[in-house]
């Protein structure tokens, strides 16, 4: 039987070592590749240079319909199905379709009636991802505590911040809150709902 690497973290599987170790820094927040122009920081060296092209102005992958250039081979994939029509990604729940998966888990949450996505820090709840993001920003300039308050009354471990916490109880609790809302599977973080997401539903649309 062929060996598999199952990340710790969630319950993503893996061919190699390599696959795993790299989808390690999705959780970790690692981002060792800096760029030498602007210090953005990235986890994957290929996202390093398609970055630095957007300093150098080089687009490598040209659209031979409108000679607009892109800085990847998907990006240039996406695009010219703007002028094919092609949308093969469709929505299960209401048959729209898209042109890259992308597109169509953007388009997921308009059927998604419950504030599924929390905010780490604090705990507030929100229908989008990013305003998830912009709410975080705010959060954290508020909050300049730097004790840890909010113990865990299983383990014992303790967090600066009380969403944090109630993560971490789900590991205890087996509380599941994010939903899929494709096929009603359960998870304890935002994060393996966007993965199940993007490797589940919107793979099963390009078989």
């Amino acid at each position: 039987m062929e060996k598999q690497y199952a990340c710790n973290a969630c319950e993503r599987v893996f061919k190699t070592a390599a696959g795993l170790r790299f989808h390690a820094l999705s959780h970790t927040g690692e981002r060792p590749h800096k760029c030498d122009i602007c210090g953005k920081s990235f986890g994957r060296t290929y996202a390093l240079k398609n970055h630095r092209m957007l300093h150098t102005g080089e687009r490598p992958f040209q659209c031979n319909i409108c000679a607009q250039g892109f800085v990847a081979s998907s990006h240039l994939t996406v695009h010219i199905r703007t002028h094919t029509g092609e949308r093969p990604y469709s929505c299960e729940d209401c048959g729209k379709g898209f042109k890259s998966s992308t597109e169509l888990f953007r388009h997921t949450y308009v059927h998604v009636n419950e504030k599924q996505f929390q905010c780490s820090d604090c705990g507030k709840r929100f229908k989008q991802p990013g305003s998830v993001k912009v709410h975080l920003n705010k959060c954290r300039s508020d909050s300049a505590s730097t004790t840890r308050t909010h113990s865990c009354s299983i383990c014992g471990k303790s967090f600066r911040r009380r969403g944090r916490l109630e993560v971490h109880a789900r590991k205890h609790t087996g509380e599941k809150p994010n939903q899929c809302v494709m096929c009603d599977r359960g998870f304890r973080r935002v994060r393996q709902l966007r993965e199940h997401l993007i490797q589940v539903h919107c793979a099963r649309q390009r078989r």
